[in-house]
């Protein structure tokens, strides 16, 4: 969710647990009418059902405007202002940062860290054991590092100067890029208890290289591909860095050879030859497509289809079992699949969109309104969405049914500044007066 504040007008008086009836704006295909057979069974209706007790209050956790928090791992990370230590070099300005942890859904208080570092934290999550894991961007050769600390400690166990690309389910291997030199850049798997490198596969020279799905990192990828100038495709596995089958493509390998991972294919395309998808397992071809894919196209994983960005046409998709053109849209600008179904919306801070396609015809399904999309429902065939209204800064949020189009209300979080979250059965947001506030869902 994004930490701006959108002003999104007058808002349906729906209340706390009653559907909110998601109505269409200017620019959708249709329209529905609402008229007075709607308004007299509402009037038939009102105080049959006693309404539904309020949700509970939420928790508040004060924090300062000068603080930095984080939530990952069903954890809230709080990050203090830097201090800068005494006693150093002008060229290198070394910051202390306090680090706090919070436990959802309860905000049990966990354990302090303390980061010593010559930058800004990016990346903070929770490692194996105690260890607590960041990433940090400064002013050093190469400009990014991945490290690990001990609570009571600021001394990090380990530290690598690489950029951090993804950590493994079980937090053991973290899976980082090292640009040693422009020629020679290596994909590496870490060891996160100490920092030591468990394999590597580096770029062919001449060559390229692309992890699996690329474009989705909300997954540790399974495997990295390597192509050579000879046409010589070679699959990697990310858990022991050693290699798990090759192929030799026909598409010729030079400077506009396209290389692509998306939906379960590797896809290797040239403008003069069309594409051809492999499957990403063991590489056998599934199909080709002439002409192929455009030049600066951005495939990437939208559940049971591929969807295209950066093409001329805006969004489009495509059949990953044939490589057939399914359906293009110049309107909707990003997508999130759920189940069967695709969110599509428009990041107007205004007027945003919401809708719900079938990825595999593009038709629109249910039309959702002004709502923006949360993630991935309490169930199945649901999503959280939230809308927020100016100038009181008051948002409501609820559970929308993706077969229907409805929103059942199921609360209203007050003086919302932005940075929201849901995760691990709970609402965070961060408030006006910059304290965090957790809803219970």
């Amino acid at each position: 969710m994004r930490d701006t504040v959108i002003d999104l007008g007058e808002v349906p008086a729906a209340g706390v647990g009653e559907p909110d009836p998601a109505r269409p704006r200017r620019s959708l295909p249709y329209r529905r009418l609402l008229g007075p057979p709607a308004l007299a069974l509402a009037v038939a209706l009102g105080g049959a059902v006693p309404p539904p007790p309020p949700p509970p209050e939420p928790l508040t956790l004060p924090v300062t405007v000068r603080d930095s928090v984080r939530v990952e791992d069903g954890r809230i990370h709080v990050i203090g202002p830097g201090e800068e230590l005494a006693g150093q070099p002008r060229s290198r300005r070394m910051m202390r940062y306090p680090v706090g942890s919070y436990t959802l859904p309860g905000l049990t208080p966990g354990p302090r860290w303390t980061l010593v570092l010559d930058g800004d934290v990016g990346f903070i999550g929770s490692g194996p054991g105690d260890l607590l894991l960041y990433s940090y961007q400064g002013d050093f050769e190469g400009g990014t590092a991945v490290a690990a600390v001990r609570p009571g400690s600021s001394e990090p166990v380990w530290n690598r100067e690489v950029f951090l690309y993804g950590l493994a389910p079980d937090r053991a291997t973290a899976l980082a890029f090292e640009a040693l030199t422009e020629s020679f850049q290596d994909f590496v798997g870490l060891d996160t208890r100490t920092g030591a490198t468990r394999w590597r596969v580096s770029r062919p020279a001449g060559g390229q290289m692309i992890v699996r799905d690329a474009q989705d990192r909300a997954d540790f990828p399974e495997r990295i591909y390597t192509l050579r100038p000879d046409g010589l495709i070679e699959t990697w596995d990310t858990g022991t860095g050693r290699s798990a089958g090759t192929t030799r493509t026909t598409v010729p390998v030079d400077g506009r050879t396209q290389f692509w991972s998306a939906g379960g294919l590797l896809l290797v395309g040239h403008p003069d030859i069309g594409t051809v998808g492999y499957d990403g397992r063991d590489l056998t071809e599934r199909w080709r497509a002439v002409p192929g894919l455009e030049e600066n196209t951005y495939p990437y994983a939208c559940g049971i289809v591929i969807c295209l960005t950066g093409r001329p046409g805006g969004l489009a998709a495509i059949d990953p079992a044939t490589g057939r053109d399914l359906w293009r849209n110049d309107f909707w600008a990003f997508t999130q699949p759920i189940g069967d179904r695709l969110l599509v919306g428009v990041d107007d801070l205004i007027d945003p969109e919401l809708a719900v396609l079938d990825p595999m015809t593009g038709r629109i399904v249910a039309d959702v309104g002004p709502w923006r999309s949360g993630g991935s429902g309490p169930e199945p065939g649901t999503a959280w969405v939230y809308r927020i209204r100016s100038p009181d800064y008051q948002m409501r949020y609820g559970v929308l049914e993706l077969a229907t189009g409805k929103v059942r209300v199921l609360g209203i979080a007050e003086r919302i500044a932005g940075d929201c979250r849901f995760v691990t059965g709970v609402l965070v947001c961060r408030r006006l007066d910059s304290s965090v506030g957790v809803w219970r869902l």
